[in-house]
Formats: C-alpha cells, sequence, structure tokens
C-alpha cells in the first residue's frame, strides 16, 4: 500500500480526482493526533492476505489484489479506534469500479 500511495502522490500513477483525495486524506489523517482514530497496518496486512487466499470464481486459484485494491482493503480494515481495535472507523463502504467485467 505504501508505494501505492507514494506513486499516486508524486504523480506516477494517474488516478481519478477522488482518488487523489482520499490518498491525501489518508495521509493527512495518519498526522492526527486530535481524534479517536488510528491506523493499524497489522490489520490492514490481514485483512489484504485473506482477500488474496479468496479464489477467482471462475478459476478457483486465488487472485493478488491490485495496489489500488489493497489501498481500498487497507483503508477499511485498518483504520480504527485507539482504545478499541474491534471498533472500525469505516463500516458501510460503496465501491464503484469501471473496469469491463468479463
Amino acid at each position: 500500500m505504501p508505494n501505492f500511495i507514494k506513486r499516486v502522490l508524486d504523480g506516477r500513477l494517474i488516478t481519478s480526482k477522488a482518488v487523489n483525495l482520499a490518498v491525501k486524506r489518508h495521509q493527512e489523517d495518519l498526522k492526527r493526533t486530535d481524534w479517536r482514530w488510528r491506523y493499524d497496518p497489522n490489520l490492514a496486512g490481514k485483512a489484504v492476505k485473506f482477500m488474496e487466499i479468496l479464489p477467482e470464481p471462475k478459476s478457483g486459484k486465488p487472485q493478488p489484489l491490485a495496489p489500488f485494491q489493497k489501498f481500498i482493503i487497507g483503508s477499511i480494515y485498518g483504520w480504527v479506534d485507539k482504545d478499541d481495535p474491534n471498533i472500525r472507523r469505516f463500516t458501510d463502504v460503496f465501491i464503484s469500479d469501471g473496469t469491463k467485467k468479463r
């Protein structure tokens, strides 16, 4: 995930305005100390690893996640309450993907 963030921020990876804003917000939120949330890279990593072992429906083989997918999953599962890591910052998520479905 850090490589994806770095590439978006330095302009090497062209993304939508919404993705740019999400990455910038993530970076700014990491610096914040005045609120109840913290980012736990271990929880984010566990979620990503779990998703990567799930089989692709047609082939039945595990399919590695793309960097942007790791960012999304990491953001959903990595942000937790400082006092109770069972409380996630993001509990409702809407993901719209414009790629062609096969």
